[in-house]
């Protein structure tokens, strides 16, 4: 037996009910549901090692200081449909935001240059799940470059003096190249 409120009643009041007749599901339902969840489960079968160490990359704060702020994509053309009528090769453009702070980015073939904006020397770090894999100045300006980033999640860091801003874990590859079609 349990307790709830009949609400059909003109004022409300509680009443004992059987367990059996609250369940909005018949248990042969219930059951079939939980088989067909158990099916896809075993038919996905074991998460290859790089996924899981992906994603263990993706939640941890390991390479932050613990003051680090993330900042979010802003702006990505590969995501904006007016992108397709620039030149083919075109670099990739993404920008990524804060109340405080901007970072640009233009990634082509050749290599990745951004901008930080409000402009601001320091330091700039290109991270993947195998850590650090190249480093750069960012000059009076807010200018810098680095290598183009390769397939798989990727992030920026950038210390300016004190402040460290981190962006988020995504995939930076340059726009591929148009088909041949």
């Amino acid at each position: 037996m349990i307790w709830g409120v009949d609400r059909m009643s003109p004022e409300p009041r509680f009443v004992q009910r059987h367990a059996e007749d609250v369940v909005s599901r018949p248990q042969d339902e219930l059951e079939s549901v939980l088989r067909d969840v158990a099916d896809a489960v075993r038919r996905v079968g074991e998460v290859p090692e790089a996924i899981r160490e992906a994603g263990r990359a993706a939640f941890t704060r390991r390479t932050l200081d613990p003051g680090a702020v993330v900042v979010s994509v802003g702006y990505d053309s590969l995501l904006d449909d007016s992108v397709e009528m620039r030149a083919p090769g075109s670099p990739r453009i993404v920008t990524f935001e804060t109340d405080s702070l901007s970072i640009e980015v233009s990634i082509s073939h050749e290599q990745l240059v951004g901008q930080l904006i409000p402009p601001a020397a320091g330091t700039v770090t290109m991270l993947t799940i195998d850590g650090i894999v190249d480093e750069g100045t960012v000059d009076e300006m807010g200018r810098f470059a680095l290598r183009p980033p390769a397939a798989g999640p990727t992030r920026l860091r950038c210390r300016v003096g004190e402040s460290e801003v981190v962006t988020d874990w995504m995939d930076l590859r340059p726009v591929p190249p148009p088909d041949p079609a």
